[in-house]
């Protein structure tokens, strides 16, 4: 059974070396695809009765996981059956998914998805959002520890950075600040199927920095991890959150305000699993492959022999 990661050169080393230990456990084969370099000349025959597993965030990734559920036969992936293979894939749009789970009556955080530069629409927008702080955050690209998420204080701030990054071209929502209390964290859960496999605590040391999986430069505050658990409610939120988007597998991140209310933020299909196995001994890669086989396994037909 061939297992194929979609990656991106130079990115992800660790994931891949993960997973593809995972895979000689159960007897698969996994075999890494540089998304930038791949040939779409090529017949797809071969990716037929196989897993994919997209594991880059880039838009060329995003085009040849595509390209394999279009064009390739019985291929098995984390987004669930909905008829059009290509239903769920259209979904990768940040603001588009917020406004999904918004619609279907989820706690998302309170999102301007449009951000307008008349400046009475944004004062009306931040009375909207509860006053300031506010938050800005950009959902056209690939993220990592909190680029692209900028903390705003006041209406000379705003104006000024919305002006700025429109006249860039970058696509950004507008959120509700969310207080947790003090010391600036936030909380990421992965869901996995229908439960939810581990969730834990992303905290701030430095007080300046609200952004909690911010690369810090000051080494001297280092962030902090901790695993943590939820109530089964709360883990029923989540999970039901990732399957209304149509994923099986996906990192949601989201915080408890000081009242104690759940509130997400984001909803993220692929992610970066690493420092789970690493920093928690916790296998999640090996529960990854496992439940990718099994679902393989279902899908193939009786007597059907996999590669």
């Amino acid at each position: 059974m061939n297992f194929y990661c979609i990656n991106t050169s130079k990115r992800n080393p660790t994931i891949f070396r993960l997973l593809a230990e995972a895979c000689r456990h159960v007897g698969a084969t996994c075999i890494e695809i540089k998304s930038e370099l791949f040939d779409y000349t090529e017949s797809t025959n071969s990716y037929d009765d196989s897993i994919v597993y997209r594991v880059a965030s880039s838009r060329s990734a995003n085009s040849v996981e595509l390209f394999l559920l279009a064009r390739a036969k019985r291929v098995t992936t984390f987004h669930a059956a909905m008829g059009d293979p290509l239903i769920v894939p259209r979904r990768y749009d940040g603001r588009e998914m917020l406004m999904q789970l918004h619609a279907a009556g989820f706690p998302v955080v309170s999102t301007i998805f449009g951000i307008p530069r008349d400046k009475q629409l944004l004062q009306r927008a931040v009375d909207y959002l509860e006053g300031f702080p506010v938050v800005l955050r950009r959902i056209d690209e690939e993220r990592q520890n909190g680029q692209g998420v900028v903390r705003i204080d006041s209406f000379p701030s705003l104006f000024s950075i919305v002006d700025y990054v429109t006249r860039e071209g970058t696509d950004n929502v507008l959120q509700q600040y969310i207080h947790t209390g003090a010391t600036p964290h936030s909380l990421r859960s992965i869901v996995l199927g229908n439960k939810i496999i581990f969730t834990y605590k992303i905290s701030s040391s430095d007080q300046h920095e609200f952004r909690s999986n911010a690369r810090l430069l000051d080494r001297s505050k280092p962030k902090t991890y901790e695993r943590i658990t939820l109530s089964r409610t709360e883990e029923q939120t989540l999970v039901q959150a990732a399957q209304t988007l149509g994923f099986e597998l996906a990192a949601i991140d989201f915080a408890f305000d000081e009242h104690k209310k759940l509130w997400i933020f984001e909803v993220n299909f692929p992610f970066n699993f690493k420092k789970i196995p690493l920093r928690f001994n916790v296998p999640v890669h090996e529960y990854i492959v496992d439940y990718l086989v099994a679902k393989h396994a279902a899908a193939t037909p009786r007597g059907h022999a996999d590669k």
